[in-house]
């Protein structure tokens, strides 16, 4: 039972209509345009009032940042997890960079599967 509920979840997370799904380590080759991009948190920054993510490599080297704006959420960990994010690819200091202002855009993918198949 728990294998069929993780493949729906699983299903439910990679069948966005019309959006691309992509590994972090290739979101330069997508800037401006919006994605859906699964991948590992290896860090993240809650000391502002923002939650800053560090995704598809360590600090300071990796692909991408997620900037979470969200007002009152509780900050939620996610280092060390594999996350779903979508959203517009932007320019943050220099580096690809997704926004997040919706709860709705962002979430921890719960699936026992490597995520490399997805993109095969």
């Amino acid at each position: 039972m728990n294998n069929f509920i993780a493949a729906i979840l699983f299903t439910s997370i990679f069948n966005t209509v019309d959006l691309p799904i992509i590994p972090a380590e290739v979101v330069s080759k997508h800037m401006g345009e919006t994605v859906k991009v699964v991948d590992k948190v290896y860090s993240s920054n809650t000391d502002t009032k923002d939650i800053v993510l560090k995704v598809g490599g360590a600090s300071d080297h990796q692909y991408l940042t997620v900037i979470i704006k969200l007002d009152g959420q509780e900050k939620a960990i996610y280092t060390g997890y594999n996350i779903y994010v979508t959203g517009k690819l932007v320019k943050y200091k220099g580096a690809p960079a997704i926004i997040v202002n919706n709860s709705k855009q962002i979430g921890i993918v719960m699936a026992d599967h490597d995520l490399r198949k997805a993109f095969n």
